[in-house]
């Protein structure tokens, strides 16, 4: 059997790589409507609801660690159980050629399957928020280094792409 990715925490710490099942976010559903009503000065009417997200805590654990942040970011996480990504999908994902996407390994032994990290979708949260959350007794898993940091290198990468409108010429 391969080295695990994760390990089980059961404390008040938070870190990068903590995976959290079903966390409340506020979604709002802001219209370009909505927008022109703010720019006139007006007060739109704007619709919003709680859901339940698992998600994977992508701000850095020594900023974490030091109070350096009021919030946490979080990226969605999703599951292949049904396969709804497909081989081929999976495949690219987890070769690194899905931009946006990022493959974290199974773990039978804490019942985690293949999980994708969607990193286009980015989800605020006030720290005292995450830290309530976790302080409910249950175990979460942690990906573990240097799982957590291949992450992170993998968020950095899909948010550093440059698109330049022209290319130095060749020599």
């Amino acid at each position: 059997m391969p080295e695990s990715w994760y390990e089980s925490v059961l404390d008040n710490s938070l870190e990068q790589g903590d995976l959290l099942y079903e966390f409340p976010i506020v979604k709002a559903d802001v219209t370009a409507e909505h927008v022109q009503q703010i720019l006139a000065g007006e007060e739109p009417d704007i619709g919003a609801e709680v859901v339940l997200i698992n998600a994977i805590i992508l701000t850095q654990s020594c900023d974490l660690q030091n109070d350096k942040t009021e919030t946490v970011i979080l990226c969605p996480l999703w599951d292949d159980e049904n396969g709804q990504f497909g081989k081929n999908k999976m495949n690219e994902i987890r070769a690194g050629r899905r931009f946006g996407w990022h493959l974290l390994n199974r773990d039978e032994a804490q019942e985690i399957p293949f999980t994708v990290v969607e990193f286009s979708r980015l989800f605020m949260a006030k720290r005292s928020a995450v830290v309530q959350f976790i302080s409910n007794g249950q175990s979460r898993p942690r990906l573990l280094s240097p799982y957590k940091e291949h992450l992170s290198q993998a968020f950095a990468r899909y948010f550093m792409r440059v698109g330049l409108p022209s290319d130095i010429p060749k020599f």
